[in-house]
């Protein structure tokens, strides 16, 4: 490790083209000009560093650190760049940073630093501009001279920079950088622990039977703290290697990224100084150290389980020290993070075909910190979390939390190629990092528990989620425009997380597996230690498409653009013309209805299926007649897609593409296929039926999954069609005729498609006649697959949670719409459970612990309130504290919801803390009627929410949470009109009132224009009115199922 750091040979490496100086570079220069300047920049470097004698650098970081620095002096020719104010002008490149801290007492808020920096300069120039926040500068030497820091230094409070004025220190006279020179810098400097969780923060834990707080010391850099804790290059292009060096308490242990070199006590003092390894190349947000006396549970990597690959499959496993921490008393909740994660990580290599060794770290620790701010952070080698993303407690903790738990974990660890082996150029691409994140944390743990069927999940949970939200018209593209802190903060959103997973999902469907893994291998060996963009990954996925059909003369980089560079889908609609001929054409979906004047079109991965469809006859499923090209299509049959499907391009700029095939009576069409392709479909009104004909058939034949159209392809209608219904390009009553089929429907993942929508209508309807028809509508439709899943845990689930974990998931969301839907007996069972809990001390099962909660707080007293929240106080589980933290909004005494939410205004480590104070703001706004009293709340106490909420991304949580309740324009008004006055105290949640205003419109558009529509099919549904094609339903959901069910759940404590 470290070699070839502080030789002259580090710079005389052989050198391979640089990559391009990117998106900073001003957007009128040409290709032509920026490579010729690129090449110019690596020639003179060369010349002016190296001799004919020197030799070659043998590490890829060492080559990677000299084109960086190329790439840099390219940038710095350039001149001007979009958005360059908020970015650094580069005159010095840093490649290597040695970090000494001192953090005495962590009950102190303050520590000392001196960060010493290896620099070349790429540029003239008179001064170095790097940057430092909140950081009180004591002394700076450059080389020898040493800097006069209340002359010659420079702090910008907006820019957050330190700006030295170089200045010979014996005659104070100005010099210039000179080009290829190497220049030291050191900082001394004293700073702050923060209390919002960023940056080097503090957070505080009571140990369990302990009397007194505990002081912990932690970091979260991402996207732009490092400058907090030390003066830095704090942009992700600039990669260089760390020494962290903490002094702290001889009773606390120090972690970073990398092992542990060194720990020595102080002589005379009550301190140790921990150094650490050097780090590989990495951007400063990876950087991170913790200092606290926490415990650990040590996994073992890589897993006793793992079996030899296959030959030709799998990479070469190297051991790695793997290692779960969590806060002193908790060491059993870090066991089941320490046995999932190695298993995932496991999985994650061979899916890539790089080694984690790669990173040279040789360990990677998990660490549980009371007070965060994220989900977790991918610092890499030390990956940090909030308390529920790795604690698990099996007497406590729900299966949803054992499913969440291996996701964040797989997600975080994906990071650790995807994010940190390469980063992004800058954070416009962060959906470089998160897409693939968020995608391969299902791959991954889809492949170590087949049997919890995570694909489905993710199509139904991440793809249709990013379908809903990137249908805004104020949406952004994948690939966007970022420049200040605000922006860079507000683009860790659904389009980067869950669009960005989406668009490699339907890419990876497009390629076929062995394809899109081989581009992922590539894509990561050649920009490993690099910051990419886009066109790499790109460029990696061309060069396997020899044997992948696409358009003719179109590259996968003009296809995928299409859907990175601007905003939105599109919906494709498949209808037949006069002449039988069916064809397909796309249009921008919106949410709002409205029609997009844009003239965007994307490249389309079509698939369609057709089958027939008969009122008593049986149904058939073929696939479609091989079609035939059309001016702006390229029909293939698609490696990755389904069996039994045809595939066809749509191109941009057709008006329509012909399908290929002929309309014919009682035969339906299917389009895309198992919901591989990230648009929605919509249908003429005959096509929807007979899809709605063929579901029933098929279902009510008891056929199952096996049948013709699959649960993915049922879940997908679902979803388009109460969405497309929603948008007004479907009758409502097409769409819930289509729903009526659920009365067959026995498997989780159409339910959990569609339980979002009959939610939102359900809603949209309060203080009609209609809802509650629609509600005994519902329930109607649950009966059959409350009865199929039941509401008792079997013994056999118990004993093979794996087995049965969707039903266990399932079990538990199916009785809380039954409870929300004031099924009358599930109310009363929840509602006996919880006083059978109060008085009696019987426990309730994880499972239904939120349903009787909430239950029991609805019909209770302010003294079940009390009860309930010393049980919250009390427990040692996270993930029971979250479930009571909902649960406490549920109560009707208007007095303890005041009270609560005034607990969220004070963050206090043994109430609520900062990290869950939106938790407690969104539960009242769920938990009842309580818009005007949640809206008071928010305008009556912004600035203190601002302050106490533990970050922007909580108060836009809140806005939009206000927005999406708002369903008249009064109310409207009133939060638009107080956002207005406070738009410039909104910073980062700026974007998310914009976003939010916008739906609390379309929600008073729905009720002008669908409301009376709805009211109608549910009287028509209560006589049986909707479509005739299958018969009446069940006729009210098992009473005396649920009523047995809640009582079994009971145990004794």
């Amino acid at each position: 490790m470290g070699r070839g750091s502080n030789n002259s040979e580090f710079w005389c490496a052989k050198t391979r083209a640089p990559p391009e100086a990117n998106d900073i570079i001003s957007a009128d220069m040409s290709l032509t000009r920026r490579s010729w300047r690129a090449a110019v920049a690596v020639l003179l470097l060369s010349t002016a560093l190296c001799s004919a004698s020197s030799p070659a650098v043998a590490t890829r970081s060492d080559a990677v650190l000299e084109e960086s620095v190329a790439a840099a002096r390219a940038t710095a020719a350039a001149g001007a760049y979009a958005g360059a104010e908020y970015r650094l002008p580069v005159t010095v490149v840093p490649y290597e940073y040695t970090l000494d801290l001192e953090l005495d007492n962590p009950a102190v808020d303050s520590f000392k630093g001196t960060a010493t920096i290896l620099t070349v300069a790429v540029r003239e120039s008179n001064f170095i501009t790097l940057h430092a926040d909140g950081l009180a500068i004591t002394s700076i030497l450059v080389g020898a001279n040493a800097v006069d820091v209340a002359k010659d230094v420079i702090l910008d409070e907006k820019l957050q920079t330190l700006t030295i004025n170089l200045r010979e220190s014996r005659t104070s006279a100005s010099y210039s950088l000179t080009v290829g020179e190497k220049y030291t810098i050191q900082i001394v400097y004293t700073g702050k622990l923060r209390g919002d969780m960023y940056g080097f923060y503090k957070s505080t834990y009571t140990p369990s039977g302990g009397a007194n707080a505990i002081r912990i010391a932690a970091t979260q850099f991402e996207p732009a703290y490092a400058r907090s804790a030390f003066p830095c290059w704090d942009e992700p292009h600039y990669k260089a290697r760390f020494t962290v060096k903490l002094v702290h308490p001889q009773d606390t242990t120090a972690l970073s990224n990398a092992r542990v070199a060194s720990s020595t006590e102080l002589p005379n003092t009550e301190t140790k100084q921990t150094i650490f390894e050097k780090t590989p190349l990495m951007s400063s947000y990876l950087v991170a150290f913790v200092v606290s006396n926490f415990e650990f549970q040590d996994g073992a990597f890589p897993p006793p389980s793992t079996p030899t690959p296959a030959p030709g499959t799998g990479t070469g496993t190297a051991k790695i020290e793997y290692r779960v921490y969590v806060r002193r008393g908790s060491k059993s909740q870090a066991k089941y993070a320490s046995e999932v994660g190695p298993l995932s990580l496991k999985q994650l290599e061979d899916f890539t075909a790089v080694p984690f060794a790669t990173t040279t770290l040789q360990k990677l620790d998990l660490i549980a910190i009371p007070d965060f701010s994220a989900g977790a952070m991918e610092n890499w080698g030390l990956i940090t979390y909030r308390e529920t993303g790795i604690m698990y407690d099996k007497e406590e903790s729900t299966e949803a939390a054992r499913e969440s738990i291996a996701l964040v974990i797989a997600h975080e660890q994906t990071h650790m190629w995807f994010g940190d082996l390469v980063s992004p150029e800058w954070w416009g691409y962060v959906w470089l990092n998160e897409g693939f994140a968020r995608y391969l944390q299902y791959v991954s743990m889809d492949l170590v528990r087949p049997s919890w069927r995570l694909m489905d999940t993710f199509r139904v949970r991440t793809l249709q989620g990013a379908l809903a939200f990137d249908a805004l018209a104020t949406s952004h593209p994948m690939s966007a425009a970022v420049y200040t802190p605000d922006q860079i903060q507000g683009i860790f959103d659904r389009i980067s997380y869950d669009k960005g997973a989406s668009v490699l999902h339907m890419t990876r469907s497009v390629l076929g597996d062995d394809s899109f893994r081989s581009a992922l291998t590539k894509y990561l060996n050649n920009m490993k230690f690099y910051a990419a963009k886009p066109s790499d990954l790109f460029q990696a996925f061309d060069s396997v498409t020899s044997v992948v059909p696409l358009p003719t003369g179109v590259s996968v980089a003009e296809v995928l653009s299409t859907w990175t560079e601007e905003p939105g889908y599109p919906v494709v609609t498949v209808s037949a013309l006069a002449n039988g001929t069916v064809v397909a054409t796309q249009a921008r979906f919106l949410s709002s209805g409205t029609s997009s004047s844009s003239s965007q079109g994307w490249w389309v991965p079509l698939t369609f299926m057709t089958g027939t469809s008969s009122a008593g006859g049986a149904t058939t499923a073929a696939p479609a007649s091989t079609p035939t090209t059309t001016p702006g299509s390229s029909p293939t049959t698609s490696p990755g897609t389904t069996p039994g499907t045809t595939a066809v391009w749509l191109s941009p700029t057709s008006s329509a593409t012909d399908l290929g095939i002929k309309s014919a009576a009682n035969t339906w069409i299917l389009a895309n296929v198992d919901q591989n392709g990230f648009y929605r479909v919509n249908y003429d009104e005959s096509n929807w039926r007979l899809l709605g004909a063929q579901l029933q058939q098929q279902l009510q034949a008891g056929s199952g999954t096996g049948s013709s159209v699959s649960v993915r392809s049922r879940a997908q209608l679902l979803d388009d069609a109460m969405s497309l219904a929603r948008a007004g390009l479907l009758r409502y009553a097409l769409a819930l005729d289509l729903a009526r089929y659920l009365r067959y429907e026995t498997d989780p993942i159409p339910w959990t498609a569609v339980f979002s929508h009959l939610s939102y209508v359900t809603r949209m309807l309060a203080g009609s006649e209609a809802q509650a028809g629609f509600k005994a509508v519902q329930l109607q439709l649950l009966d059959a697959v409350s009865k199929d899943v039941g509401f008792e845990e079997k013994s056999a689930e118990s004993e093979d949670r794996d087995t049965y974990h969707l039903r266990l998931t399932f079990r538990a969301t199916l009785m809380g719409q039954a409870c929300a839907l004031e099924q009358p007996d599930c109310v009363d069972s929840a509602t006996k459970a919880f006083k059978a809990l109060r008085d009696s001390a019987m426990d309730v099962k994880p499972s239904v612990r939120s349903t009787v909660y909430c239950a029991g707080l609805r019909a209770g007293t302010a003294d079940d309130w009390d009860f309930l929240w010393k049980r919250y106080t009390t427990t040692t589980s996270p993930g029971e504290r979250t479930l009571i933290l909902g649960a406490l909004g549920c109560t009707k005494d208007a007095a303890k919801l005041d009270e609560y939410l005034k607990l969220s205004l004070t963050p206090d480590p043994n109430k609520v803390r900062a990290q869950d104070a939106s938790s407690v703001f969104s539960a009242v706004l769920s938990g009842g009627d309580n818009l005007d009293r949640a809206l008071k709340f928010f305008k009556d106490n912004f600035s203190t929410m601002v302050s106490s909420y533990g970050g922007w991304s909580s108060i836009q949580n809140v806005v939009e949470g206000l927005a999406g309740m708002i369903v008249d324009e009064a109310k409207l008004k009133e939060l638009e009109d107080f956002l207005a006055q406070h738009s410039a105290d909104l910073g980062v949640a700026q974007a998310a009132a914009v976003r939010s205003l916008e739906t609390a419109r379309t929600n008073i558009k729905w009720r002008s224009e669908h409301l009376n529509e709805v009211a109608n099919w549910v009287a028509g549904a209560s006589g049986d009115g909707g479509d005739k094609s299958g018969g009446r339903a069940a006729a009210i959901l098992s009473a005396p199922l649920l009523l047995a069910a809640l009582l079994v759940l009971l145990a004794e404590h």
